[in-house]
């Protein structure tokens, strides 16, 4: 493969809501924030650092938030907006579990006041975002206070989502091994994707961090590029190592052919209370919403089980346990959603239709969310018709169609119905953008679990229906798209596209393709990938190709690939990227852990030398 052009690539970047549902289809980036560079001159009277994994089990701390953000866009088929976001919160983060991989934290968020104003027309959404939060949410956290994982319910509003995120991030902060040094960066994570962070000591109880280098690797499927993105985070500590205040402000302009858009923000943060108080552990929720150990084990037969489950429940008695359970009560509306789940199995049609009509009316968000979740659950004909008729329901609420489309993607058993409903969605004018996004992304996800059978009926869309878009598609934006789509399904007949694809002279479009290539089980995608990962011009391309390893065994191609970006790729991120890549496949390995030694020992960056050595050394490896 030769040398692809090295130009500079953007970051794509699409609405909030089609971003969410991206994150359900596409490809499972762990929410972690990975310790990159550490290394840096000593201080020696520095106070030293104590991220959040250091705090004890039970010691609740308080912080006051006002969040402040501006988004005004230009251009393209809608006149000029300007869209202002003002929230005031209290957060509260407390340990509640701790062993020597990390430390899990619930993390209670409290609006207290949430303004919304589009092009000068305010409205209060304080309520709304009280209903969204009452839930709380619960981290996983590193030893160097690396967020691992965040766990939240995925059908919160976007924009809240979104909120949500910054706040969790703002807080963070990850220390080197060494916590007096002065200078240090590593790898985290935003709400729009990875960049490096750059740290260094502005005073014996302040920190400074800084964005550097973003690397880019969030789905291009929209075809807006980041321009630019600049920005502060500086933080006050106590004299024990705790942040007390915490001030966050940046600016982002991205833009499109026609269109740009500019986005402030700014954070502030600060310490109000610190409590002791008993521990109180929080229901760890899986991407989709259901609680990890909801649903006991039985060694029933499936329909004795749901039968059993079913018997003397029915939809409005659902609905009304639904609504006296405490919203923070995860265990609780999860066991409702199961048997939900087997109502709409026990007693078909005519449950389903209610189910549905509770959705249109429901007062509460998170109950209807229950509700479409039990559906997807169900995977019957019927409940998968409830969910399209959802979708085309104009007057429902348009996050409630966006879920719907994503609980249809997820499914494990999609008719062809479903298949050929998803196809007109994904076509239809009436439709907002978001929607024929999200329903294309769906089509793949559900293409990937169909039964080939199913494809062969009439006029139902199959993988050749994406190759179509892809091939006819009029600009960037729709490509990208439709190669998104076509990562979706894993199917080896993709891989003619991808390929040319991984030609284009447009950074954006070909990570597309090569992440696309994650799921695809030919060999020759095991080839395009080293290659890409060794050939490609973009460093932020080469990246990708590393990251779309982590879903795959490692052949002895691309084990080589690996290894050799590790020791040889001219830039340092990619070489972080792939020692990250490197200890997901460690185990049991003896040339990956050979190559994180030479990189220990000899790599020219000290970050890199220093980040490969806590890999081995940290047990992140086991």
């Amino acid at each position: 493969m030769k040398r692809r052009k090295a130009i500079s690539a953007a970051v794509a970047v699409g609405s909030l809501a089609c971003l969410a549902a991206w994150a359900a289809f596409g490809p499972r980036v762990h929410e972690s924030e990975r310790p990159g560079d550490r290394g840096g001159e000593q201080d020696s009277a520095a106070t030293a650092i104590v991220p959040v994994d250091g705090w004890a089990i039970g010691q609740k701390r308080a912080y006051d938030v006002t969040l402040a953000g501006r988004f005004d866009g230009q251009g393209g088929d809608k006149a000029s907006q300007a869209f202002r976001l003002d929230a005031d919160f209290r957060l509260s983060v407390a340990p509640f579990a701790k062993d020597a991989h990390g430390t899990s934290l619930r993390v209670e968020l409290v609006p207290t006041r949430v303004q919304q104003t589009m092009d000068g027309k305010a409205s209060d959404t304080s309520a709304a975002a009280r209903s969204a939060f009452a839930e709380p949410i619960a981290l996983s956290v590193a030893p160097s206070g690396a967020i691992k994982r965040v766990y939240m319910n995925p059908a919160i509003d976007p924009l809240l989502h979104g909120v949500a995120r910054s706040l969790v991030s703002a807080l963070q902060v990850v220390v080197p091994d060494d916590r007096r040094v002065a200078t240090w960066s590593v790898i985290e994570r935003d709400s729009t994707g990875e960049f490096v962070a750059a740290y260094r000591r502005t005073g014996e109880l302040e920190l400074e961090k800084t964005r550097q280098k973003y690397l880019d690797n969030i789905d291009p499927k929209i075809g807006f590029q980041r321009r630019d993105r600049r920005g502060t985070t500086r933080l006050s500590l106590l004299e024990t190592g705790i942040p007390r205040q915490i001030d966050a402000g940046y600016e982002e302009t991205i833009a499109a052919k026609e269109a740009r858009m500019t986005a402030r923000t700014q954070i502030r943060m600060r310490l109000v209370s610190v409590e002791d108080a008993a521990a109180q552990p929080v229901a760890m929720i899986r991407d989709h919403g259901s609680s990890l150990d909801a649903a006991p084990a039985t060694s029933e037969q499936p329909e004795a089980h749901y039968a059993a489950l079913a018997k003397g429940q029915t939809i409005a008695g659902l609905a009304r346990a639904l609504s006296e359970i405490d919203a923070e009560d995860a265990h609780a509306r999860a066991a409702v959603m199961q048997k939900l789940d087997a109502v709409f199995r026990a007693q078909g049609e005519p449950a389903v239709a209610e189910a549905a009509a509770f959705i249109r009316g429901a007062e509460s968000a998170d109950d209807a969310r229950v509700f479409m979740g039990a559906l997807e659950g169900a995977q019957t004909p019927a409940a998968q018709r409830a969910l399209i008729g959802l979708v085309g329901d104009a007057s429902v609420a348009h996050e409630h169609r966006l879920t719907s489309l994503v609980h249809l993607g997820l499914g494990a058993s999609p008719t062809a119905e479903t298949l050929r409903s998803l196809k007109t969605l994904a076509e239809d004018p009436e439709l907002d953008q978001d929607l024929r996004s999200t329903a294309l992304l769906a089509l793949g996800g559900s293409l990937r679990k169909a039964d080939p059978l199913v494809t062969q009926e009439g006029d139902t869309p199959s993988v050749q229906y994406l190759l179509d878009r892809a091939r006819l598609a009029s600009s960037v934006d729709e490509r990208q798209l439709a190669l998104d789509a076509l990562g979706n399904t894993g199917h080896q007949d993709a891989l003619a596209a991808l390929d040319k694809a991984l030609d284009d002279d447009y950074p954006g479009l070909r990570a597309s393709a090569v992440s696309s290539l994650r799921h695809i089980g030919d060999p020759k995608a095991d080839t395009l990938l080293a290659d890409t990962a060794l050939g490609d011009g973009d460093s932020r391309v080469r990246a990708q190709a590393l990251g779309a390893l982590r879903y795959r065994p490692l052949t002895q191609e691309t084990q080589a690939a690996l290894v050799d970006a590790l020791e040889h790729d001219e830039d340092a991120v990619v070489r972080l990227v792939a020692i990250d890549i490197a200890i997901h496949h460690m185990r049991d390995n003896k040339p990956l852990a050979a190559a994180l030694e030479h990189a220990s020992q000899h790599d020219a960056e000290a970050n890199v030398r220093d980040r490969a050595r806590q890999a081995l050394h940290s047990g992140e490896s086991g």
